[in-house]
């Protein structure tokens, strides 16, 4: 198969609309151009910083690449344009100028490229970016897409192969068909890894949100043990396009690119533009996991039309995550429930307000309300004000200091949280744990949360900052969790917690007792759940719902090999 090789400047001009355009000015971090093809030269065009992509060599000049983004125009939320021009500022040329591609883009059979698109993450915009952005893009850089076949989702046969050398460099464009599709497409990738060249690389542009980093981990097998033959292989590599609802993991790896310091640099780009530099520049690493264990008799509840299968082939539950790739409207789909033994997710899993607020925004009754949704489910749930009863036995991160801090190499203490913010006893054995009791306790240990949450990142949202001590890819599993709190102490944790994470120690008094939020670094979680109530029995592992029986329970512990890489700046 050729390469793409080097860039072509001409493949730029054929798929993306390029001006030539004589450069005018630079000032606060914006470009002017007059436009050369208009009499009298009094046509300005102006490109910001944070808008380009790249710029590459032409001729005596460059051709600057840029992205134009405004998800609120329906019509055309998306366009790449390009500007060429015999001079740039040389500052500009030297921050964005790039001289060759990265692996993952030449159309090399070594390392294969996947697009995936998934049509409903978010609010819809995932096939406008690829149409808009994406395939004018590769094409630029000299690749086709190529389609795969209903029961082939990698397009690796030798068939496609033969094809694929006859057109060139290509790439293989998987479009979500249900809310299967990439579950599907990574059991099949897992399973031809052994089969293939041990130098072989797979690099998965994902244009969703974290529901398909989601489907991703729950289709993938567990990495091979060091010193087997299939440990040699190389573990496909993530670049994500944030196209879903929160976002959580893409905006966590880059939170630092989103800070524009002391206004010496340019504004931050869009998290959109932010993608594209990162397919085009970034590196892989390693992408920390957990593992969420749930006892016998727990399901996963999903939505879908009647009479659909939600297992897999074998048997096992299939994530259906609110990515919700279905061609049914969503008064027509009706509640699943398969049975479920694990889950492995890269993000959060909670037990309490937010958990539900997943769940119950998700069911047909609220979905219909589309985005507004949220804020209606929210509401509700501060009013009640519900306490939910559960025992939640922490392994503390050695060292852990009570404020997300840890590492280091001490002994790890075992502990049961309270409901208060605090912990009541250091070791989980201990007697006194079996017989504490708080002011909602029915003396079987189990205290009254409003909020338990671990997670391995620092944002759910862009900028509501859940856990202000976690860094990108530092494989820490951090601990938030409170009790006794009414609605309106809730509302101003979260609140807070929009403040850069300044909910973190928030105290106050409730039921006669101090409450304060808890934070700690944590090695493993588990969270068994008193509420005879199903409603009140949800627990949530990336977006994905599931129901515990009464008595049961969701373990958390980290996964020491993970299966992915993804792409950071």
């Amino acid at each position: 198969m050729a390469s793409a090789g080097p860039i072509n400047p001409a493949l730029i001009q054929e798929h993306v609309q390029v001006r030539q355009l004589h450069f005018i000015e630079h000032i606060d971090s914006e470009l002017s151009f007059r436009d050369q093809d208009k009499s009298g030269g009094n046509a300005i065009v102006k490109v910001r910083e944070e808008q380009i992509i790249f710029i590459t060599k032409s001729g005596d000049g460059h051709i600057l690449v840029a992205l134009h983004d405004d998800p609120e125009n329906r019509d055309r939320p998306f366009e790449l344009s390009g500007v060429s021009s015999p001079e740039l500022p040389q500052p500009v040329v030297d921050a964005h100028l790039l001289r060759d591609l990265p692996e993952g883009l030449k159309g090399s059979a070594n390392h294969r490229l996947h697009v995936i698109i998934s049509t409903r993450s978010g609010v819809g915009l995932a096939q406008s970016f690829y149409d808009g952005v994406v395939e004018p893009l590769l094409a630029s850089l000299g690749l086709k897409p190529r389609t795969h076949s209903d029961n082939d989702l990698l397009a690796t046969s030798a068939q496609d192969d033969s094809l694929a050398a006859a057109d060139g460099c290509t790439y293989n464009l998987v479009v979500t068909q249900s809310s299967r599709t990439i579950k599907d497409f990574a059991r099949d990738l897992w399973r031809r890894i052994p089969e293939v060249p041990a130098g072989q690389r797979h690099t998965i542009l994902l244009l969703s949100g974290d529901g398909g980093v989601v489907d991703l981990l729950n289709g993938s097998r567990e990495p091979p043990m060091p010193g087997t033959v299939q440990h040699h292989h190389h573990h496909p590599t993530i670049a994500i396009a944030p196209l879903g609802t929160g976002n959580a993991l893409f905006h966590s790896l880059h939170k630092p690119h989103y800070s524009s310091g002391d206004g010496s640099k340019p504004p931050p780009p869009s998290h959109f533009a932010l993608a594209l530099r990162t397919l085009l520049r970034g590196a892989a690493r390693p992408l920390p996991t957990f593992k969420a264990a749930f006892s016998p008799g727990a399901r996963l509840i999903t939505y879908a039309p009647p009479g659909a299968a939600t297992a897999d082939g074998n048997g096992t539950a299939s994530t259906t995550t609110t990515n919700g790739d279905s061609n049914a409207s969503d008064n027509k789909l009706e509640e699943h429930a398969d049975a479920v033994d694990h889950l492995y997710g890269a993000i959060v899993a909670s037990y309490g307000f937010h958990a539900q607020l997943i769940w119950e925004s998700d069911t047909p009754d609220y979905r219909r309300h589309g985005d507004k949704r949220f804020a209606m489910v929210a509401g509700e749930l501060l009013k009640s004000s519900h306490q939910y009863r559960a025992e939640v036995e922490v392994v503390l991160a050695s060292s852990s200091g009570g404020d997300g801090g840890g590492g280091g190499g001490g002994k790890k203490t075992a502990v049961l949280l309270d409901g208060s913010g605090g912990t009541t006893t250091t070791t989980a054995s201990n007697e006194a744990a079996a017989n504490h009791h708080d002011d909602g306790d029915r003396g079987d240990g189990r205290g009254r949360f409003t909020y338990v949450l671990a997670t391995m990142v620092s944002n759910l949202e862009k900028t509501f900052t859940i856990s202000p001590a976690s860094r990108p890819l530092d494989g820490r599993l951090r601990l938030v969790h409170f009790g006794g709190a009414d609605g309106r102490q809730t509302m101003e944790i979260m609140k807070a917690a929009y403040q850069e994470g300044r909910h973190v120690g928030m105290a106050w008094s409730g039921g006669g007792e101090k409450r304060a939020v808890g934070y700690d670094e944590v090695d493993e979680v588990k969270i068994t759940v008193g509420e005879s109530d199903a409603r009140w029995r949800k627990v949530c592992v990336d977006g994905v719902v599931v129901e515990v029986p009464e008595g049961g329970w969701m373990s958390l512990s980290k996964v020491a090999r993970p299966s992915y890489r993804v792409l950071v700046a």
